[in-house]
C-alpha cells in the first residue's frame, strides 16, 4: 500500500492503488472481499472459477459467462480520514479532505471534503462551504513540507488560504514520494 509523505495507517490494505499526503488512517480498515454474481441462479464461485471447480469436483467444462470476480483498486486523496473499523468497496475514489466516520460502509465514490458515514456511506455535511472547498483544492497545499506551511493558521481555512497565498511563491514542491508499509517499518528499525 503506497503512502504519500506525512500519512499513516492503522491498517494493511492490499486493494488501494495509492494513498495521498497527510493521511490519517485508523485500525482495522479493510476492503471487501470478492465479487459474486447475484443475477445468476447461484452467486456460488463453483460455477464460473475454473480453479475452484478443479479443486472440488474436477476437470472444469468450457463456461459459457466468464465473471470478473474482484473490484479494482481504491484510490484515496491527499489529507483524507478515514475513522476505524470501515469498510471500503474496490474500484471507489475518495477525494481530497474527505472524512469517513467509524464503521461506515464506503461503497461509492466520495467527493472531495465531504464528511461520510453510515450503512452504506451517505454525506452527512462538507467540511467547508463550496468556495473554501474550491479554493483548497485549487491549492494542492499538500505538495509542501509540513516544515514549509507548518506556521500558517491550520485552524481557520479562509484565513491559511489568505496567508498560503502570500506564502506559495516562496516554497518549493515536495516531489511525489510514496512509501509502501514496509518501507515504514524499516524506517522504525
Amino acid at each position: 500500500m503506497p503512502l504519500g509523505a506525512y500519512s499513516y495507517s492503522q491498517s494493511y490494505l492490499s486493494n488501494v492503488s495509492s494513498v495521498g499526503r497527510y493521511c490519517s488512517m485508523g485500525s482495522k480498515i479493510c476492503s471487501m472481499g470478492a465479487v459474486h454474481p447475484t443475477d445468476w441462479v447461484s452467486s456460488n464461485p463453483i460455477f464460473y472459477n475454473r480453479g475452484r471447480y478443479n479443486r472440488f469436483i474436477g476437470e472444469a467444462p468450457p463456461f459459457k459467462r466468464r465473471f470478473r470476480e474482484k473490484y479494482g483498486p481504491i484510490t484515496i486523496g491527499n489529507d483524507v480520514w478515514i475513522g476505524d473499523q470501515v469498510v471500503l468497496k474496490g474500484g471507489i475514489t475518495i477525494g481530497d479532505g474527505a472524512v469517513i466516520g467509524f464503521g461506515a460502509v464506503v461503497t461509492k465514490d466520495v467527493p472531495p471534503y465531504a464528511i461520510v458515514a453510515g450503512v452504506p456511506a451517505k454525506i452527512i455535511r462538507y467540511r467547508f462551504s463550496e468556495d473554501i472547498r474550491t479554493a483548497m483544492q485549487a491549492s494542492r497545499w499538500w505538495r509542501y513540507d509540513a516544515h514549509d506551511i507548518a506556521a500558517l493558521s491550520h485552524d481557520d481555512p479562509a484565513l491559511f488560504l489568505t496567508e498560503y497565498e502570500k506564502a506559495a511563491p516562496k516554497l518549493s514542491e515536495r516531489p511525489e514520494d510514496f512509501k509502501t508499509y514496509q518501507d515504514y517499518l524499516g524506517d522504525a528499525e
